[in-house]
């Protein structure tokens, strides 16, 4: 009876792993690339922080009508720059989502085989 009961439980672990395999995998995928995002919207913010702290200083260093014809002049390459960091963050953040797509996708298909009896995981 013990013997059988242990292949019950054997059969059952086997089963359990295999369906749930897929969702860790899932799990540590959401985690990851949660991670990366992250760090992604942090180097982001430091460097547009950088940035407008720079026009601020600037501001601040306004001294005469030249000074300010100068500032002035300086600020369509500030916000061609700003537009750039933007778009590449944004170009960033959609790849990273396309990763998690993709990634994710896969872990499905092989989620469905298993279950599907078509994988042997």
């Amino acid at each position: 009876m013990n013997s059988m009961n242990d292949q019950i439980f054997g059969a059952f672990t086997d089963q359990s792993a295999k369906l749930l395999g897929p969702s860790r995998e899932l799990s540590k995928l959401t985690l990851a690339k949660l991670e990366q995002l992250v760090s992604l919207q942090f180097a982001s913010l430091r460097e547009l922080t950088e940035l407008n702290l720079g026009q601020l200083r600037a501001a601040a260093d306004i001294a005469s009508p030249a000074d300010l014809q100068n500032y002035v002049g300086r600020q369509q390459d500030f916000l061609k720059t700003v537009a750039e960091k933007l778009a590449g963050d944004a170009q960033a953040i959609a790849a990273l989502g396309r990763e998690f797509a993709d990634e994710a996708k896969t872990i499905a298909m092989k989620r469905f085989s298993t279950v599907s009896g078509g994988g042997a995981d």
